[in-house]
Order: structure tokens, then sequence, then C-alpha cells
């Protein structure tokens, strides 16, 4: 699972795409999730807001392996994960725009 809403967040989906059956994006802004799914088309994008305990047990996020929150707001990304972990997320990493990723 990713949550992002940049080009960053994108890539990463491709990529992950050609390693495992199922990735989900999370984008907490709609048109940037609208864009993503026209060029994501083997990626569900939800549009939500991944630091919401009810988004994230929408995209089943207790059940994914790993989580990466890589948007543009670090808060958000770190709040992510760690809501993530707590909802039983595996894996967990958060990437700061001051030069820091968080694995938690």
């Amino acid at each position: 699972m990713v949550a992002g809403d940049g080009l960053s967040a994108i890539h990463l989906c491709r990529e992950l795409r050609a390693w495992v059956d199922v990735v989900t994006l999370v984008d907490w802004d709609p048109d940037h999730a609208l864009r993503a799914a026209q060029q994501l088309r083997d990626v569900e994008v939800i549009s939500g807001d991944p630091p919401e305990r009810d988004v994230l047990r929408e995209v089943a996020a207790g059940r994914a392996d790993l989580f990466v929150g890589v948007g543009n707001d670090t808060n958000r990304n770190v709040m992510g994960a760690l809501l993530a972990r707590s909802e039983g997320c595996r894996e967990v990493i958060a990437v700061t725009h001051g030069g820091v990723i968080f694995a938690f």
C-alpha cells in the first residue's frame, strides 16, 4: 500500500506492481487520485486521507504487508504509517522531506 499525492507515489506503485499482485494507492487529493487512476490501470486508487483510521480500514491496511507514506506532506506520511502499524500492517515506511526515512 502506498500513500501519496505526487509522482514519487505513482512511480513507486509501478515498481511495486512488478513484484506483487495487489497494489493500492491512497491519495488525499481527489484530483490527483483521478489522474493517478488514469495512469495506473492495474493499481487500485482510493481518494482518502491516510491519517484517518476509517480510510485505512476501508483499504484493509491491517492486512497489508507494507505501507509506504511517500506524499508531499511529512505529517501525513508519518501519521499514516503509525496508524497503519496500529491497524496491523507488518512493515511501514514514512518518507520525510528533511531527508529522513523512518521504517517502523
